[in-house]
């Protein structure tokens, strides 16, 4: 694998094999959930907010897999998404970068979640500002 500053984690080093980019959040096993929203805050600033979140073994589980059903990857989206727009709507841009830098929503996140499927590491990875159209 060659890292560097410049450049993408890459696998495959044979010649004439296809180089394939490796994904940093990819763990083998789990399930990565993704979710996005659109978000307009006090002050006016239309946020958009990318979060991730990954699958974790239950106690005492057996098995090396934890998947979760379909239905059950839909409704952590959709209570990711809830947080996220009820943490944004209440606050100013500042506060919500500075609730953002800690990650303190990550955790709420997971105690949301908990009772759906357990997950861990649930980051915002990015966040896009514009500034709304009057």
């Amino acid at each position: 694998m060659a890292v560097g500053k410049n450049k993408p984690l890459m696998k495959g080093g044979k010649k004439g094999a296809k180089k394939k980019v490796v994904d940093p959040f990819y763990k083998k096993r789990l399930i990565m959930i993704e979710a996005h929203v659109d978000v307009k805050t006090i002050d006016g600033y239309l946020l958009r907010l990318f979060c991730v979140g990954l699958t974790n073994k239950h106690k005492n589980q057996i098995q090396k897999t934890s998947h979760a059903q379909h239905q059950q990857v839909r409704q952590i989206r959709k209570k990711m998404m809830e947080i996220m727009t009820c943490e944004v709507q209440k606050n100013d841009s500042k506060e919500v970068v500075t609730k953002l830098i800690p990650d303190s929503t990550g955790k709420d996140k997971e105690k949301a979640c908990q009772s759906i499927y357990s997950l861990h590491e649930v980051f915002v990875i990015k966040e896009n500002a514009e500034e709304a159209q009057v």
